[in-house]
């Protein structure tokens, strides 16, 4: 298959499933420094940082278990898979958000690990999400 030389996606915006979307958009603006864009209460909001965004939209009030990390098996492994990916730019970037979140302090704030080519850490959203920062070594 030949590369494109045409750019077509300007990005992509996954959907959360929450409990409440106004609670979710504080703590996403609170514990890792994204703006919110939009907010309609609790049925919808949507979060932006470094032109990154998730819509957050009400569903079930109960988030266990998060919508898509019991769909996948880890082969056996002691790795949750996580909901979100993020990758970073440089690793000054990544070390710069990595000691941002240890003063915000998000649930489930991990240390940071190396593996696979990669350094990584992750956190818990409101919802139970599991978010995982990575950085190419």
């Amino acid at each position: 298959m030949t590369a494109s030389t045409t750019k077509y996606f300007r990005r992509i915006c996954p959907v959360l499933i929450v409990a409440d979307a106004d609670a979710a958009a504080a703590y996403y603006r609170d514990k890792f420094g994204f703006s919110i864009m939009q907010s309609e209460g609790a049925e919808f909001a949507m979060v932006d940082r470094d032109n990154c965004r998730i819509f957050l939209k009400r569903g079930s009030a109960d988030p266990s278990p998060p919508r898509n990390r019991h769909r996948c098996d880890d082969g056996g492994g002691d790795r949750e898979f996580p909901d979100i990916i993020t990758h970073f730019e440089s690793m000054d970037a990544f070390d710069a958000f990595y000691k941002e979140l240890l003063g915000t302090k998000p649930n489930e704030l991990s240390e940071i690990s190396q593996w696979g080519g990669m350094r990584a850490f992750s956190a818990h959203d409101l919802d139970g999400y599991n978010l995982e920062f990575l950085r190419s070594l």
